[in-house]
């Protein structure tokens, strides 16, 4: 086991103690351009968000595409990976293009790997420290910012917002609520969240027809010590996830809908790890932001594209 402080090199990189990528000399990676250039190898870096430190938290692995790449192969690729998500970012003049897919499907959105990729955005030379940025995605223009605590980043307005879903109670639930944070969340209050069959009541859920797209089912509860606890069910992976990015926008979203919760603040996943949720009304639409702490695992390149 090596003592805090130290260096552990992976695939010719080393990381320091807190994730950070550093080059040989010791130092950060100086290299100031972001963009891959087409005769290096496709890299691929595994991200965990939500977390403080390496090996903890939720991960996410993230591509370095230098041209497009068919999507079949970004399938094959996640689902070589088999994570949650698998980011994919595309140089495309001067800035990047993000997309996710799940080992199954692509989605339009995931929280844990966009703070991800703005965490490596910055470590590569992208964009300084503090510095705003954007990123391009199937959920639209995506603002961003790193600091030093970790990165922000928005998500997209809320949609289809319905504190009345019909969705039929069973005991030990109290309320439900349906948001869409670029990707369909159904939210379920319950009283002992210990006590939720996350599979065995989500995935009828995930497939309700009352859902055209499907949803992803968040259940929350209260826990003793007054913070508010999350458990998910994820399609595209269909099972439950350590965290969610966007599912828990979406709960702190009917949180505060119901007056249960200010708006904003903190929702601790099942990995333990609280994310930090913003919520701003403007011309009656909701604009949320997400932030944690994300720390860079392992880096290494794929051996063909």
């Amino acid at each position: 086991m090596q003592a805090l402080g130290t260096t552990l090199r992976v695939a010719g990189d080393a990381l320091d103690s807190s994730g950070a990528i550093i080059g040989s000399a010791g130092g950060r990676d100086p290299s100031p351009d972001p963009f891959i250039p087409e005769t290096m190898p496709t890299q691929l870096i595994q991200v965990d968000a939500f977390t403080d430190k390496p090996y903890h938290g939720n991960p996410a692995a993230v591509c370095l595409l230098s041209k497009p790449a068919p999507d079949a192969w970004l399938r094959d690729v996640a689902n070589e990976m088999n994570l949650s998500e698998t980011a994919f970012l595309l140089a495309e003049k001067d800035h990047w293009r993000l997309r996710w897919f799940t080992p199954t499907v692509e989605v339009d959105l995931c929280g844990n790997a966009t703070l991800c990729a703005a965490r490596l955005f910055v470590e590569l030379g992208g964009a300084a420290v503090g510095q705003a940025f954007t990123i391009e995605s199937a959920s639209g223009v995506l603002g961003a910012v790193v600091h030093a605590r970790g990165p922000t980043v928005d998500m997209p307005v809320v949609q289809d917002l319905s504190m009345d879903p019909g969705t039929i109670l069973r005991p030990g639930e109290r309320r439900a609520a349906f948001a869409k944070v670029g990707i369909p969340h159904l939210v379920l209050l319950c009283d002992d969240l210990e006590a939720v069959d996350v599979v065995g009541r989500g995935r009828p859920l995930r497939f309700d027809p009352a859902f055209a797209e499907g949803t992803n089912v968040d259940f929350i509860a209260r826990g003793p010590d007054d913070r508010w606890y999350m458990r998910t069910y994820e399609r595209g992976v269909e099972g439950e996830t350590l965290a969610c990015g966007t599912g828990a926008v979406a709960s702190a979203v009917a949180l505060n809908q119901w007056g249960l919760a200010p708006a904003g603040g903190t929702i601790v996943t099942r990995s333990g790890q609280e994310l930090a949720v913003g919520i701003r009304t403007q011309d009656q639409r909701i604009k949320p932001t997400l932030s944690g702490e994300a720390r860079v695992v392992y880096r290494g390149f794929l051996a063909e594209i």
